[in-house]
């Protein structure tokens, strides 16, 4: 009988922690170096990534991120993998001021 590699519980927690670690790395890393807005999108209403705070219009919620969370230290948040959106509209390099449309400029 051949024998089937199965993935045991404890490395599949790992997969998922090392998942969860690059995850908040790029988004770090992304943060760092651009002026582009992470949020959620359901049913209509745009949900700041960084609380509980929801917008109707997007220019609403760009402006509440941009003044009420500039410090990107606190994306220490997601604890697990949270799909989610960035918005790159207005976004700059932070480093040499380049205007970046979307995610694949970077």
């Amino acid at each position: 009988k051949p024998e089937l590699e199965t993935e045991s519980p404890e490395s599949g927690r790992n997969m998922d922690i090392a998942r969860r670690s690059a995850f908040r790395n790029n988004l770090l890393i992304i943060l760092e170096t651009c002026t582009a807005s992470p949020f959620k999108y359901r049913k209509g209403t745009y949900l700041c990534f960084y609380c509980k705070d929801s917008f109707l219009q997007p220019e609403k919620l760009r402006e509440h991120t941009r003044t009420e969370h500039s410090d990107i230290k606190s994306v220490i948040r997601p604890k697990k993998y949270e799909p989610l959106k960035m918005d790159f509209t207005a976004t700059v390099c932070k480093l040499c001021g380049i205007n970046i449309d979307d995610y694949a400029a970077l």
